[in-house]
């Protein structure tokens, strides 16, 4: 199992004609799209962003080392 199934054991994913080529995103992954030339190419770019996306979920979130706030 992939991380990306293992984050999101369920996804719905929408994969349309986008002028000449091919667009996905998902309602379930805020801000998470990709495209292609084809569905298949548009599907395997889409769980890459969707592995991106839980990766990014893993990261704490806060001030970066050494950068302090302006307040």
């Amino acid at each position: 199992m992939s991380k990306a199934t293992a984050a999101w054991p369920r996804v719905t994913i929408v994969i349309e004609p986008a002028g000449g080529n091919w667009s996905a995103y998902s309602d379930d992954v805020p801000g998470c799209v990709a495209t292609g030339d084809t569905p298949e190419e548009t599907l395997a770019s889409f769980k890459e962003a969707l592995a991106f996306h839980q990766a990014i979920d893993d990261v704490p979130r806060g001030v970066a080392p050494g950068v302090q706030a302006r307040g």
